[in-house]
């Protein structure tokens, strides 16, 4: 049976959660380069909470599945010809579309509500699902890489991918969105 260590959590969770802050503060920095986008359609920014929230909760429960998976060794710890991966992939991209969806539409509507100027709504679907997609994708590469790689060096995924994985979604969402913000406006 696997036996929980207080030292070994700390050891594999201190330098990833160090490495969060840092990459919450460069977040931060990449998000004040969107600025002029910002300045045209404040709405815009009503998006940058919900996508990021959505990027840690749909990449946080496929990290904790697929560490489950390498721990009970139903799934291999491999990345060629990895049929058990399949549905990860699958699960992340339909909850991603879907739930950008519902973002865009709900950002607008509160942006309405609100009175906060913001693109018309198939603009701002536009962004919510290029940014959701743009990012789910590379979370989830980084999410199979990340949790592959420690447990092969015998690290717990749950220690180490979740962690990084939270600070990725940050960096790589604000990254989408500033991208998908400035073909917008």
């Amino acid at each position: 049976m696997y036996e929980v260590r207080t030292a070994s959590i700390i050891k594999e969770t201190l330098p990833v959660l160090i490495l969060l802050a840092l990459g919450g503060t460069f977040a931060g920095l990449f998000l004040s380069g969107a600025r002029s986008s910002l300045d045209v359609f404040p709405g815009l920014l009503v998006l940058v909470p919900a996508m990021q929230n959505l990027r840690g909760s749909i990449s946080g429960s496929m990290a904790s599945r697929l560490s489950t998976g390498l721990h009970q060794g139903t799934v291999k710890a491999s990345f060629l010809h990895n049929e058990e991966l399949r549905p990860f992939v699958y699960t992340s991209l339909t909850l991603t579309i879907t739930m950008s969806s519902v973002i865009g539409v709900l950002s607008y509507l509160f942006c309405l509500l609100y009175n906060i100027k913001a693109p018309p709504l198939l603009s701002l679907l536009f962004v919510s699902l290029s940014v959701g997609i743009l990012a789910g994708a590379a979370h989830l590469s980084i999410n199979i890489a990340v949790s592959i790689t420690s447990f092969k060096k015998g690290l717990d995924p749950d220690n180490v991918s979740i962690p990084l994985l939270t600070i990725m979604g940050d960096v790589i969402t604000i990254l989408c969105f500033m991208l998908v913000a400035r073909i917008v406006v």
